[in-house]
C-alpha cells in the first residue's frame, strides 16, 4: 500500500434530502398508501470499501393512513391517523454499479406527535388508543446517481413492532397491533 492509500475508502460524505411519503397503517382495516406526507432530513455516510457505505440519516417522516368514503360522486373523509416521527435510520449501502445502489437497515423513530379522527371529530387517545413513542423499523432503499451532487432515491420502511397495541375490533375480533407501513421518494443533495 502506497502512503495514505489506506485512508482512500475512508471518507465521508453527507447532504440534505427532501421528498414525498406515501403511507399506510396496517392493522386499522384500511389498505392502501393513501395518506401523503412531506419529508426532509440530513444524512452522513462513510465509505468503508470500494462500494460499500454506512449512512446514518436525521429526518421527519409524516405516517399514518386515511380513508374516504365515495358519496353521491363525492367524497368523505371517514377516518385519519396522522404520525409524525423523527427518524434515525441507520443503513449499509452497496454500489452495484457506480451510479445505482441499494440499501438496508434499521430505523429508530420518535413519535413527536399524533392524532385520530373520523368524520365526527378527533378520537381521544387515551391509554387503551395510545401510540408507542418509539419504533423500531425496518428499511430499504434503491438510489440512482443523477449528477455529481443529485441522488434520487425511492425506499420502504415497514414497522418491526408495533406502533399500537390490540384494539378490540367492533365486530368482536382481536387485531395483533398495528404497524407502519411506508414508501418513499426523495432527492438527496451531495454537500
Amino acid at each position: 500500500m502506497a502512503e495514505g492509500e489506506g485512508d482512500k475508502w475512508h471518507r465521508f460524505g453527507g447532504g440534505v434530502s427532501l421528498g414525498v411519503a406515501a403511507s399506510q397503517v396496517d392493522g386499522d382495516g384500511n389498505a392502501g398508501y393513501h395518506k401523503p406526507s412531506p419529508t426532509f432530513g440530513i444524512w452522513v455516510d462513510r465509505q468503508m470499501t470500494a462500494r460499500l457505505f454506512l449512512r446514518m440519516d436525521l429526518r421527519y417522516m409524516g405516517k399514518g393512513s386515511w380513508h374516504n368514503s365515495k358519496i353521491n360522486g363525492g367524497s368523505q373523509r371517514d377516518y385519519t391517523i396522522s404520525l409524525h416521527y423523527l427518524e434515525l435510520p441507520l443503513t449499509a449501502e452497496y454500489y452495484v454499479i457506480p451510479r445505482l445502489s441499494i440499501a438496508a437497515g434499521v430505523g429508530f423513530g420518535y413519535l413527536m406527535g399524533a392524532s385520530e379522527s373520523n368524520r365526527y371529530g378527533e378520537l381521544p387517545l387515551n391509554s387503551a388508543r395510545q401510540f408507542r413513542r418509539f419504533e423500531l423499523s425496518a428499511q430499504a432503499s434503491l438510489a440512482f446517481r443523477i449528477s455529481p451532487h443529485f441522488t434520487a432515491r425511492g425506499g420502504g420502511t415497514y414497522s418491526i413492532l408495533p406502533i399500537r397495541g390490540q384494539l378490540a375490533d367492533p365486530l368482536g375480533y382481536i387485531r395483533h397491533g398495528q404497524y407502519n407501513n411506508l414508501l418513499y421518494l426523495v432527492i438527496e443533495y451531495e454537500i
